[in-house]
């Protein structure tokens, strides 16, 4: 009585079942729109770890295993964290006012909420950033009464955006291609 054994040849492919590719299509969407959160301020490293846990635990472990999981969760910690600190350094570097910041959120939303009609996601992008900076300049400005004191927060506060957006953005990229290796491996 013999043992059969399949042999894979490099011109031979994996067929997935539609269910399958379905799925896993909704985990590489996932992961890609986890990117997008973190240039929007939205804690997208969360969302990539929340589709590769998912997609681990749905496959049993069996490409992405508990080490990459755990190195997921050290690097979203890190990219939450560094977003916080860096937000706090910003608000004490650059003396902001509890006014000026909370300003500045309500003229990101506003402008976001002006500028995608016009530019779609770009308008969205360039929304938070000159909404956020014309809410605390104008609010600096009243506060201060003089133009060059109240540029001061807002260059700080459009420079910090920038900052936090690529810190997070690099570890969501690198989270990302982690978890793509690791279903293609």
């Amino acid at each position: 009585m013999g043992i059969a054994v399949a042999v894979k040849t490099e011109k031979e492919r994996v067929i997935l079942a539609p269910l399958d590719a379905a799925g896993l299509t909704a985990v590489i969407v996932i992961l890609f729109i986890g990117i997008f959160a973190t240039v929007y301020g939205f804690p997208g490293t969360l969302l990539i770890l929340g589709d590769v846990v998912a997609y681990a635990w749905i496959t049993d472990f069996e490409k992405i295993g508990l080490p990459l999981v755990a190195a997921m969760v050290v690097i979203s910690l890190i990219a939450e964290g560094l977003d916080f600190f860096m937000g706090l350094k910003g608000i004490k570097q650059f003396d902001l006012s509890r006014n000026g910041v909370m300003a500045s959120i309500a003229g990101s939303a506003a402008g976001a909420l002006i500028m995608t009609q016009w530019m779609l996601g770009l308008g969205t992008i360039a929304g938070i950033f000159l909404g956020g900076l014309a809410g605390l300049l104008v609010v600096e400005l009243i506060e201060r009464q003089r133009l060059k004191a109240a540029y001061r927060p807002g260059y700080g506060t459009i420079a910090g955006k920038v900052a936090r957006a690529s810190s997070r953005g690099l570890c969501a990229l690198i989270m990302t291609c982690m978890a793509m290796s690791a279903i293609y491996s």
